[in-house]
């Protein structure tokens, strides 16, 4: 038998789903607070559970030590030195913050935060003091600000996100393991302005992150990355995500060797076109791993022809652990070649992943696709529940038919973004293989005459009795209208189906 919930705890389970940024809500939280004892505590903790500056803070300050320059600024200035016994108030609520997310020029300007910090640094001297209770914190400030992150880290903190501009400002880095020795969350990113001294290559700043013993989650955004930091990331043992924004160029790869990123699960890149090579062989070096998801942006566009290897070389090292696969380009590209389309020969390497459940492809110039390569897809991914495949901008050649086959081999799948046709619709079987979890349906681009409305309504919601939601595409092909009329008649002929069992 389960524990009742007692007051306090039904109340702040309630108060944890609101969000305090926005404005009304966090004016009702300070009224809730001000209400009974009962709402006090968790109304407060939601209220100072998220900040984005000091500005609160400073209004806990008594009135005799700071004041606002302008109404039309965020400029303040000190009266006076701030002591410990002004503090009280500020302790009181600093110890709620539990995520705090401040960058140069945030609701306080930029001159005003070296005053700022430098007095709250006088009043917090011990490192972590002054959110004692935080455990996120991303910290986005130019070279004058940035050393005052110290009066930030603390023991609780699992998660950092830091910009770094400076050598000096890397040298922080040293001592992240020994100030948040619980932190299992780190991004790392790197301005233009760093390029000039370092572009993570030679200068061995990732060498503490071995000493990150609970570390699971690395983002690093940089320009390249050389073979000693790849390395001394590979090795740390405890690494399930690693997001790295940059390229590996060919030279860093060479002498390494597996096993790198054993317990590796998670893996996201940014490649062009030139490095898709270099792409490939970082795939070896995680073949140790077992890749639940793996995830490639392109900044160029890419030739149908340098997909099969990139996938070949996946299949080679992770055919059986990947679940969810993503390949994309960013929405800038541009399109060099209108015929070189995507077919399922390039799409068969990940036919070897028989375990995928999530898919997900964006290249132009598309995908062109028929029923049997559908069936293909199909039968190879049997425990797919959602599937996405940019099409070519013309109408499909898959038919209703391909539904069927989804339908047949795929129970589980839930969302489902490929277009077809709607010329032939074919006959119901008896009983038709039924799949009770699609919900989302993507019609991109799917031709559908105003004769075929009813038809094509009563096929679907045969094979698809909880389909709902029909997300036709609008311009140019002008067939929304009629796909809405569609989605409006699907739920009318699974009652009618449903009452006609009953009456049976």
């Amino acid at each position: 038998m389960h524990r009742c919930f007692t007051t306090p705890e039904l109340v702040d389970g309630i108060i944890s789903h609101l969000d305090p940024t926005y404005r009304p809500t966090s004016r009702s939280l300070a009224v809730l607070a001000r209400t009974a004892r009962l709402f006090q505590e968790p109304a407060l903790d939601a209220l100072w559970r998220n900040q984005s500056s000091v500005w609160n803070l400073l209004y806990c300050l008594p009135p005799d030590v700071v004041e606002r320059v302008s109404l039309k600024n965020t400029d303040v200035n000190f009266l006076r030195p701030v002591l410990a016994s002004d503090c009280e108030r500020l302790v009181l609520y600093a110890r709620r913050v539990k995520t705090f997310s401040s960058s140069s020029g945030e609701y306080i300007s930029p001159l005003s935060h070296p005053e700022i910090f430098l007095a709250l640094s006088f009043i917090f001297p011990a490192p972590g003091s002054l959110f004692p209770n935080l455990i996120d914190l991303t910290w986005n400030h130019d070279e004058k600000n940035f050393s005052f992150v110290t009066l930030l880290l603390g023991p609780k903190i699992t998660k950092i996100e830091l910009r770094l501009e400076t050598p000096q400002q890397a040298s922080l880095l040293p001592y992240l393991p020994g100030k948040c020795p619980s932190l299992v969350d780190l991004k790392l990113s790197f301005t233009r302005r760093a390029e000039s001294w370092t572009s993570i290559r030679g200068h061995n700043i990732l060498e503490f992150a071995q000493e990150l013993r609970c570390i699971t989650h690395l983002r690093l955004g940089a320009n390249s990355i050389d073979s000693v930091s790849l390395k001394q990331i590979g090795q740390i043992s405890s690494l399930q995500s690693f997001h790295m924004t940059g390229w590996v160029p060919p030279e860093a790869l060479v002498t390494l060797e597996p096993p790198l990123f054993v317990s590796l699960r998670s893996l996201h890149m940014v490649a062009s076109r030139k490095n898709i090579p270099s792409t490939a062989r970082f795939l070896e070096l995680c073949s140790d791993a077992f890749l639940d998801s793996f995830s490639v942006e392109f900044t160029d566009y890419i030739p149908a022809g340098l997909i099969q290897p990139l996938l070949a070389a996946l299949a080679d090292s992770q055919c059986s652990s990947l679940t969810t696969l993503s390949i994309r380009q960013m929405c800038f590209v541009t399109l060099e070649n209108q015929e070189d389309v995507f077919t399922i020969d390039w799409l068969r390497p990940a036919l070897r992943f028989s375990n995928l459940t999530h898919i997900n492809i964006w290249l132009l110039p598309g995908f062109d696709l028929d029923d049997e390569a559908v069936s293909e897809m199909a039968q190879a991914w049997p425990r797919l529940r959602s599937l996405c495949l940019k099409e070519r901008v013309t109408e499909p050649r898959t038919t209703l038919r391909s539904m069927q086959l989804l339908a047949r081999h795929c129970p589980g799948l839930r969302d489902y973004n490929i277009g077809f046709t709607t010329d032939e619709v074919p006959s119901i079987e008896e009983p038709p293989f039924q799949n009770m979890r699609l919900r989302s349906l993507g019609m991109k681009p799917s031709p559908l005459h105003a004769s075929q409305v009813v038809v094509v309504a009563r096929f679907l919601s045969a094979i698809f009795p909880n389909l709902r939601d029909v997300n036709a595409a609008r311009a140019p092909y002008g067939y929304h209208q009629q796909w809405r009329e569609v989605e409006r008649l699907l739920p009318i002929f699974v009652q009618v189906r449903q009452e006609g069992k009953r009456w049976a």
